[in-house]
């Protein structure tokens, strides 16, 4: 959950949103707003540079940390998306629904 000094809280009041805190400062770095319903996950990758989260509306998003910006969203599942992670060196990201699929996505080649 943790990377550095920053992590991620959520859920906030809408639900729509994540949050990105510093720790040590409780400074607000960046509100992520772009799903339209509930965010059930997010996760940085392993060097911290990138956020996936995932959500009801069915929606996968990729973010920068230091930037905010929404860098990719992948939209291929049928129904709420309940999981979404890196692997281990960053380089994909699995995703899985309540439609009964799980995805694959390679994020060097997103765009």
């Amino acid at each position: 959950m943790a990377w550095s000094q920053t992590v991620i809280r959520r859920p906030v009041p809408d639900g729509t949103i994540v949050k990105l805190w510093e720790v040590s400062s409780g400074e607000l770095l960046h509100s992520l707003e772009a799903h339209s319903a509930w965010v059930t996950t997010a996760e940085f990758n392993g060097d911290g540079t990138q956020v996936v989260s995932a959500s009801s509306d069915g929606t996968v998003k990729l973010w920068d940390v230091s930037s905010g910006e929404l860098l990719h969203s992948l939209e291929a599942h049928s129904g709420p998306v309940f999981s979404a992670e890196f692997n281990g060196d960053g380089t994909m990201v699995v995703s899985a629904s309540s439609d009964g699929t799980v995805k694959l996505w390679e994020v060097g080649t997103l765009d």
